[in-house]
């Protein structure tokens, strides 16, 4: 039999057939999304353990590309998007997009921490920035000096030293920091 539908014939089987094309699409679209995790999963994996060989260390690479390095001198931990857990409250961080921040310690005692941050602002704001929040909070300049373009500040407070360098490349100026115990 035959049912009319917008004037034209269509068999009385359309109905169930499209059902079956649904399914099929939906199956594809299940091993699609499956495919991905799995992949992402692997590629985790893979990166653990390049990083394993490479250090001799133990790896943990998780869900938001943070990455976390053990090995018998110490760790190493990336947190990108925000300041260390560790971070000196009185170490000034210039306002900017955080693009890495790491913290390590090592088997002597020794503490580091990195930052990595990106504005817009010239470099000449940040490092006029960097001068006027130092001395506010307590640092002391020890040397401050340009090289090739890369304006290089080192503070000290107490047992800490502060390193700045402050560049500016495609039109971004990049702010690498690092704090460590003298």
């Amino acid at each position: 039999m035959e049912q009319q539908t917008n004037g034209a014939p269509t068999p009385s089987g359309a109905k169930k057939n499209n059902t079956v094309w649904y399914i099929i699409i939906g199956v594809i679209i299940l091993l699609v999304i499956v495919g991905r995790m799995v992949s992402s999963f692997s590629s985790k994996k893979i990166a653990e353990k390049n990083i394993e060989l490479a250090t001799g260390g133990k790896v943990s690479v998780q869900n938001d590309g943070n990455v976390k390095v053990s090995t018998k001198e110490g760790t190493f931990e990336t947190n990108s998007g925000k300041l260390p857990d560790n971070w000196p409250s009185d170490a000034p961080t210039y306002a900017g997009t955080i693009t890495f921040s790491g913290s390590s310690n090592g088997t002597n005692g020794q503490k580091g921490l990195s930052l990595m941050i990106s504005t817009s602002d010239s470099a000449d704001k940040v490092v006029a920035f960097y001068k006027s929040e130092l001395a506010s909070k307590g640092w002391t300049i020890a040397s401050e000096g340009t090289f090739s373009g890369t304006t290089m500040l080192s503070a000290e407070k107490g047992a800490q030293q502060y390193s700045i360098g402050i560049i500016t490349a495609d039109g971004q100026t990049q702010i690498t920091s690092g704090i460590t115990d003298k």
